[in-house]
């Protein structure tokens, strides 16, 4: 009864008949094949979709955005498989069959996604599709690779650190969080904690810790040696935990990071047809967006607008184009 009734509730939010095909499809796929486990993360952007698309129809806004991040978390994970020869570690040939494409399929996914967006928009519409940043081969030190983790309650860590209450805990990426401090005292004090915290001996770290102003950024550390017995020690208490009982581990090694070039692509009224931009950063993307909407751009910004993307002789925009804007993570 509670499936039937979040069934019918998704179907209200605006879940499309195809896509309820694809989520009943990759399940039966898994009872048959469950390697195949991995791609049920393309499902989710499917879904977003869906409830994006039935709000943009009611409500046809002047500026909207849509955001999927399925591409990066397969670069992030099986660059590996899809590139073996650019590793020093070995790489199975089961891995290499399960895993190989994940990439390719992830850019797939992301290709129907592009193509809903374009039957989505009207004509006067302007559709900007970028990524902050691009992807390439991690090559890690270990020789086991770095293990994808992650904590497995951030609010059981800030009891740890005795700022249950003071300070709120936010898991920014699998292995990364942010802390913010309710004061810059207790910033100080957190990232102390944090930075004293080890694992089995001093010599290993549990985390890497930097601050912004009083805030906290922290990611949780890998070593070789660490086994089911492995314990993580907090000096400032005296306390000391299991790993494993503090840390998630997924099974898979990170094979994937980020590159500072990413990409960004325009189209639509207005837009330069085959133009290309000469120099981009992530800081023109919204004073470039504003102008498109005929708006004024902050002198506070730093970014300039993207010029070279407009058509020669054009007004850039016309009265009351909308602008689309779709994010992600690309190699």
């Amino acid at each position: 009864m509670f499936k039937a009734k979040l069934g019918s509730q998704l179907l209200r939010l605006g879940l499309r008949p195809e896509t309820m095909i694809k989520i009943v499809h990759q399940l039966a796929l898994e009872r048959m094949k469950p390697d195949m486990r991995w791609r049920r993360v393309a499902l989710q952007p499917f879904t977003n979709f869906d409830f994006f698309s039935r709000l943009y129809r009611r409500y046809q806004p002047e500026f909207a955005t849509f955001h999927t991040n399925h591409v990066a978390h397969y670069m992030h994970t099986y660059w590996k498989a899809m590139q073996p020869k650019a590793f020093p570690q070995e790489t199975s040939e089961e891995e290499m069959r399960v895993y190989g494409g994940a990439i390719e399929y992830g850019y797939r996914t992301a290709d129907e996604l592009l193509h809903r967006m374009l039957n989505l928009i009207d004509h006067d519409t302007v559709l900007a599709v970028a990524s902050s940043m691009g992807q390439k081969p991690f090559l890690a030190t270990l020789k086991k690779g770095k293990r994808i983790q992650q904590l497995r309650s951030l609010d059981r860590l800030l009891e740890i650190l005795d700022a249950k209450g003071t300070a709120r805990a936010l898991s920014t990426m699998s292995d990364e969080f942010n802390i913010y401090p309710d004061t810059p005292e207790i910033g100080e004090a957190v990232a102390a904690k944090l930075r004293a915290a080890y694992v089995d001996v001093p010599a290993h770290p549990m985390f890497s810790v930097s601050t912004v102003e009083h805030n906290v950024t922290a990611t949780v550390k890998s070593y070789d040696e660490l086994t089911e017995s492995s314990r993580c020690h907090f000096p400032h208490s005296g306390q000391s935990f299991r790993y494993e009982d503090l840390v998630y581990a997924t099974g898979l090694v990170k094979s994937g990071c980020h590159d500072p070039k990413g990409m960004m692509l325009l189209y639509g009224p207005g837009i330069r047809r085959g133009g290309r931009i000469t120099d981009c950063n992530n800081l023109d993307i919204a004073p470039t967006l504003l102008t498109l909407l005929d708006l004024p751009v902050p002198q506070s910004m730093k970014g300039r607008v993207l010029d070279e993307s407009f058509a020669e002789h054009s007004d850039r925009v016309q009265e009351g184009t909308r602008t689309f804007a779709q994010t992600g993570k690309r190699q």
